[in-house]
């Protein structure tokens, strides 16, 4: 790939990390969860940070639900290969896309 490249992924019903190489950078830019058992986060091989937590599922607005605010898009979320994006669990699906900015 190359800066400004687009991406897109489904994170399998495993747990599955999207760590890019070496000196590559990643910026996601939507992340679309419709289960309620896995959840998404930043991690380092060690720490999980949560961005979705289990329950939440994207596709369900905050007046429907007790979440508030799950909307999938307009994120700027970095990633690298020390700080990389990992789907937890091994029940869900999750979908998530951006560009590459940097090489």
């Amino acid at each position: 790939m190359a800066i400004l490249d687009a991406f897109a992924d489904i994170m399998g019903t495993g747990t599955e990390n999207r760590q890019p190489s070496a000196g590559v950078f990643e910026k996601i830019m939507h992340i679309v969860k419709e289960g309620t058992t896995d959840a998404i986060s930043l991690y380092d091989g060690t720490t999980s940070i949560l961005i979705y937590e289990t329950g939440i599922v994207t596709e369900r607005d905050g007046q429907n639900t007790g979440q508030a605010g799950a909307n999938p898009y307009q994120m700027a979320i970095i990633i690298g290969n020390t700080h990389y994006l990992r789907k937890e669990g091994t029940t869900d699906a999750v979908a998530i896309g951006g560009v590459q900015v940097d090489t």
